[in-house]
Parts: C-alpha cells; structure tokens; sequence
C-alpha cells in the first residue's frame, strides 16, 4: 500500500479595522485611521503624524474597512510530497494592477499615477535612467531608502513612489498650485521648489510637470 499523502489548506481569520477616506474638493484623498475638528480646522490623523486642513476644502469622508490578508495554513503529512509541490506562490500582480492598488491605499486617483508611471518610465519595470533613477516610479536609490523600499521590487518600488507623491501633496495641500509643485518636487526635489517657490526654470522639470498634467487631463476626460 503506498504512503497517503494528505494536504490540508486553512484560511486564518485575521482582524478588521476602520480607516477613513478623506474627500478633497480637488478631487484627491487622504488616507487616514481618524480625524477630529477644532472650529474651521479639521485633524487627520496619519500614519506619518497628524495633518491639519481647513474644513472647507473636505466634501466629505468615507469609511473603509480593511481587511488583513488572510493566512494560508499549511499541513503536510507525509515528508515524501516534492519539494516543488509544497511552495505557495502569491499571485502575480500586472503592472496595471499595481498602480490601481497603490492609488487606491493613498487616495490618489489612479489617472494621475498612470500618468506619471508613462513620463517617468513608459512602464518599464526594467527602467533605469543615466542618473540612475530605478524602475516604474523612477526611484533614485537614496530615495528609495528612505521609504524602506526595494526599487527594484515593482511592487515597493510604485508603493513607495506613490507614497512619496502623497507626503508632497499633503505639504502642498493648502498651495493653489499643488499638483504643479508636487510634480516638480518628484523631479527635481523639494528644495529646487521651495528654492524658486514654484516649479523651478529647468526645462526638462517644466516638460515633465506639462506632460503630466496634459496626460492626466486627458485620462480624467
């Protein structure tokens, strides 16, 4: 009689909690676990610290449930069962995919991701600038670091590049010109911005800045 082999597979129960969408009237979000108010002033609070906003530039809130990725268990019974056969490979995600998960953690409007993953990369994950600038958000290695990110993972490379445009929208949040400073702070850094106190005079940094929003327009429409 052959030796029975038995593979039992069990979906781990994990918890749920609330976070909150916060609606801008530009047509962005914030992404928070809650907020207070304070008169005309309202409090997000972040997973980066608390942010203040004026109540008269929020439509409105939504609650989001989230969801832990469940756990699969894993029994075997037999020790015979090919190596090969016992490993559990996540589903690969497209590169569409990724964009739209990541805009939707943030709250950015995954037109406006698409559109600058096409100018930085044309969706290359492969990317690489002379610069050295890496992959589809176009991450300088330094950068990357700073958000505990692998540039050269797709995945934590677009995490980490929408990330890193959502802390520049937020500083940018009470500026009439957000998304044209939040652009050209991706491109050309945060100091060349605060430096010309606008998108500052370097003509790739005002092509890039155009582009983008030309094509985000575009995709919105």
């Amino acid at each position: 009689m052959g030796i029975t082999k038995i593979l039992l597979f069990a979906l781990v129960a994990l918890p749920i909690w609330s976070a909150e969408q916060v609606l801008l009237r530009t047509g962005f979000a914030i992404r928070c676990e809650s907020h207070t108010s304070d008169g005309e002033t309202v409090f997000l609070q972040t997973g980066s610290g608390v942010v203040s906003i004026k109540a008269s530039e929020i439509a409105g809130f939504e609650l989001e449930e989230v969801f832990a990725q469940p756990i699969l268990a894993l029994t075997i019974s037999t020790a015979e069962i090919p190596k090969s056969q016992r490993v559990l490979t996540a589903p690969v995600l497209t590169t569409k995919e990724l964009i739209d998960n990541a805009a939707r953690t943030y709250g950015i409007p995954a037109s406006f991701i698409h559109s600058v993953v096409q100018a930085e990369s044309g969706y290359n994950v492969n990317a690489l600038s002379p610069k050295g600038a890496i992959g589809l958000m176009q991450l300088m290695p330094a950068t990357a670091k700073s958000l505990g990110a692998d540039p050269n993972d797709p995945k934590q490379n677009v995490e980490a590049g929408v990330r890193h445009l959502t802390d520049l929208l937020v500083r940018f949040k009470d500026d009439p010109e957000q998304l044209r400073k939040t652009l050209a702070a991706y491109n050309a850094g945060l100091g060349a911005v605060e430096k010309y106190n606008g998108v500052p005079p370097y003509q790739e940094t005002q092509l890039y800045v155009e582009k983008i929003l030309n094509r985000y327009n575009y995709l919105r429409k």
